[in-house]
């Protein structure tokens, strides 16, 4: 039997609705131009890409996916019954505070709905 990791969630309304395709870069402290691209689905999927270049290894690339759900002007990211990110939404922000470059959290501005 499996248990999904949002069981019971109810439907946020639509001016939370975090559903679209968001992307950021920045450049990590030790010099890596990182690049990310989330796609929320109205049906609580996330999927991710992350394209990372450095002068050693000029294209490092890997995906996931998971489920989210939102929970006031929060987003949790996981699966199997563990939460793997916290976002903040912030009009057509996602902001993770538990990602900070140079002292700032990362963004991921929606660029598509």
């Amino acid at each position: 039997m499996s248990i999904s990791f949002f069981a019971g969630c109810s439907r946020q309304p639509p001016s939370l609705n975090p559903e679209g395709k968001y992307t950021g870069c920045w450049n990590e402290e030790n010099g890596t131009l990182t690049c990310v691209t989330l796609y929320l689905s109205k049906e609580g999927k996330a999927k991710a890409e992350r394209r990372s270049k450095t002068p050693t290894n000029p294209q490092e690339k890997d995906e996931w996916e998971a489920e989210y759900k939102v929970e006031g002007d929060k987003i949790l990211i996981g699966s199997a019954g563990k939460v793997f990110a916290l976002l903040l939404i912030r009009k057509n922000e996602l902001i993770d505070p538990n990602h900070k470059v140079f002292g700032k959290p990362v963004v991921l501005k929606k660029i598509q709905k």
